[in-house]
């Protein structure tokens, strides 16, 4: 069931000209408007960001220094911190609908 909902707010994101996702990415840095991360061994680099929302399963990780970037930051879901299923999704649910 989680991997169905999962699945379905993914792709209502993807849908949106304004919304990038990476999954299986690293975070490795950010400095203002620019963050630089990692995946499979390729450096990464996204420029002019609006908004970052950091999200991981099953173990709390904010990779984001708040004095390092100079846009709003969200760590949602189990990123935040570890919690039952229904509540990270909510807690991703209700960001989202903020920004």
């Amino acid at each position: 069931m989680i991997g169905i909902e999962r699945a379905q707010i993914l792709n209502s994101f993807k849908q949106k000209d304004n919304v990038e996702i990476n999954t299986d990415t690293n975070l490795t840095r950010v400095e203002g408007s620019t963050a630089y991360g990692e995946r499979d061994g390729e450096e990464l680099k996204w420029t002019g960001i609006d908004d970052y929302v950091v999200v991981t399963g099953m173990k709390s990780y904010n990779p984001i220094a708040p004095d390092d970037i100079d846009v709003p930051a969200y760590v949602v879901g189990d990123a935040k911190e570890p919690a039952k299923a229904e509540d990270a999704i909510r807690s991703g649910y209700v960001v989202g609908l903020e920004i």
